[in-house]
């Protein structure tokens, strides 16, 4: 009897033993386990688009943020402002995950916003139609309470940006270039026709439809140049004014248009345009990283692609209409704005791309050039290199290499122009090579 007590009690002992230890184990892998659930779940939302909260059912136009949190988007019942339309203004404080109306009012439409400093005041700008007329709606935000203005305008800002805290438009009546720069509108480029244009710093690039060229300027606008002549015509027809779009990367140009739908890219600064087909055939919007998101016009498609437009990737969301694409550089978030209040947000898109800067450029080089068979890269030691490719003169990407190599192999490659792109955790370079 007494050994079988003993026993007992050695068993009891060994199974609680054996079940702490296992308590212990659980423990201290349970948050092994939830970082393991969480990287799975990350891995299955990466790069998906999904729709957040905007409590109204007014079609949305327009999108901007002020930094990661605050954001204004704005929109109307019809694209007219109709008496049966309800203009309203949307803020969100949580980076786009939900929103409120702040303002609404009848018979109006509103179509784009933007907010900059005037004098110390983060003073809101909003454009659209009443009755088919231009009007703007203003308020100045950072007061106790919103004094909100309605009155009509003599021009019809179109592609609205902001420059700093200057507000840059193509005025849709003529079809120039204005600017809202300190509370009053001021010509900046007089030529009339043109369907698009970007503009950084003081740089700027356009399209004139009229001579079918593309110009640039350094100096904001007081002197203006025209690039090597190439012929748009066949992408940026008059009817596109509103859907089209170009971007100024360094020494990398960027268009796209539609009706086809295209990119069209110059690595050189428009010595040497290479045409890509593909993408929508509504908004577009072209990002600083080379980037191109755009949508189908009235569908429920997303297009998006990360190389120059060799290939998209689709997506396709049932029983949505978009109308617009927007981007807070703030939060790295996209957005597609839809009728019914839709909004799909994603902030999954990679940011690594072609943002060139002065400083970036000399922290990368490549020599021999021209070469042969090796091309070497020198890079700086504070630089860690994403990608690198290699494109001909017709933008057919040649080679890829791993990002470690700093040898780069061409032997076997066609004599010509190449270009290649070497995209970093700071943004990327493009560099011109001649191999012989």
């Amino acid at each position: 009897m007494l050994q079988l007590l003993l026993f007992n009690k050695l068993f009891n002992q060994s199974l609680f033993r054996v079940f702490g230890i296992g308590i212990l184990i659980i423990r201290i892998m349970r948050p092994i386990f939830t970082i393991i659930t969480l990287f799975i779940g990350f891995s299955q939302v990466n790069a998906q688009w999904y729709q957040v909260n905007t409590n109204t059912t007014e079609n949305l136009y327009d999108i901007f943020f002020v930094d990661s949190l605050e954001g204004y988007s704005v929109g109307g019942s019809d694209d007219w402002g109709t008496p049966q339309s309800t203009g309203i203004i949307l803020k969100t404080t949580d980076g786009g995950e939900n929103w409120n109306t702040i303002f609404s009012t009848d018979s109006l439409t509103i179509k784009s916003i933007a907010v900059v400093d005037v004098f110390g005041n983060k003073k809101l700008y909003a454009f659209g139609l009443k009755n088919g007329t231009s009007h703007l709606v203003s308020t100045v935000l950072n007061t106790p309470f919103q004094n909100w203005s309605v009155a009509p305008i003599n021009y019809f800002p179109l592609n609205v940006v902001t420059n700093q805290n200057d507000i840059i438009f193509i005025d849709g009546l003529d079809n120039t270039i204005k600017g809202i720069i300190n509370g009053s509108v001021n010509n900046i480029i007089i030529q009339n026709d043109i369907p698009v244009f970007d503009i950084d710093g003081t740089k700027l690039v356009y399209l004139n439809n009229s001579v079918d060229s593309l110009f640039y300027s350094q100096d904001y606008g007081l002197n203006v140049s025209s690039l090597p002549y190439h012929s748009f015509n066949s992408v940026f027809g008059q009817n596109q004014i509103t859907n089209s779009a170009v971007k100024i990367i360094g020494d990398t140009l960027m268009l796209k248009g539609t009706y086809p739908s295209c990119l069209v890219y110059s690595f050189d600064f428009g010595n040497n345009w290479v045409y890509q087909y593909g993408g929508g055939e509504g908004k577009s919007l072209i990002l600083s990283t080379g980037q191109v998101i755009s949508i189908d016009l009235n569908s429920n498609k997303i297009f998006t692609t990360n190389d120059f437009g060799q290939n998209w990737n689709e997506d396709t969301i049932n029983g949505v209409v978009f109308l617009d694409v927007g981007y807070s550089k703030h939060n790295n978030s996209t957005f597609a704005l839809g009728k019914n209040g839709i909004v799909y947000k994603n902030s999954f898109l990679t940011t690594v791309g072609i943002n060139e800067t002065g400083g970036l450029k000399k922290k990368i080089n490549i020599f021999p050039n021209p070469a042969k068979d090796v091309l070497e890269i020198d890079v700086s030691n504070s630089i860690e290199i994403g990608n690198i490719e290699l494109f001909d003169i017709s933008g057919k990407k040649a080679k890829t290499y791993s990002s470690n190599d700093r040898n780069l192999n061409i032997s076997g490659l066609s004599a010509g122009t190449y270009f290649l792109r070497v995209s970093t955790t700071e943004g990327g370079v493009t560099k011109k090579v001649i191999i012989e």
